[in-house]
């Protein structure tokens, strides 16, 4: 094989990588995680608030508020989310110890999947 094909090669692999990191990351974006999941839980009859604006620096990124109910078994919990892998900042954290004191319920969220298993704890 001659250096022109092995370069063509070489070249193609790097882009074919580049596109998967790419991709990796895109699916990764702490946006992305908190659009699908306020999706699941308002599909289910939550309410969730953004918690951002003046004020609000380094609370949980959402309050979900659940359904009318009846037997009074649901309540509300925060989420701070974050990019897989990623934990919350020191701020973030003292804040989340504040609210837990106060009896708040509040969750550090990487992935949707760990967003189901807490829906369904909280949910019964």
């Amino acid at each position: 094989m001659g250096d022109l094909a092995k370069a063509a090669i070489a070249d193609r692999q790097y882009k074919e990588r580049a596109i998967q990191r790419a991709l990796k990351r895109r699916g990764q974006r702490e946006s992305a995680l908190e659009e699908k999941c306020v999706a699941y839980a308002k599909a289910r009859g939550w309410r969730a608030r953004k918690m951002n604006g003046l004020g609000f620096r380094d609370w949980p990124d959402r309050l979900f508020i659940p359904r009318v109910n009846r037997r009074g078994k649901l309540r509300s919990f925060w989420v701070e989310f974050k990019r897989l892998g990623q934990l919350p900042t020191e701020a973030q954290g003292r804040m989340a110890d504040d609210l837990a004191q106060r009896g708040e319920i509040v969750y550090t969220c990487d992935n949707f999947e760990r967003f189901i298993d807490i829906f369904k704890q909280r949910n019964g």
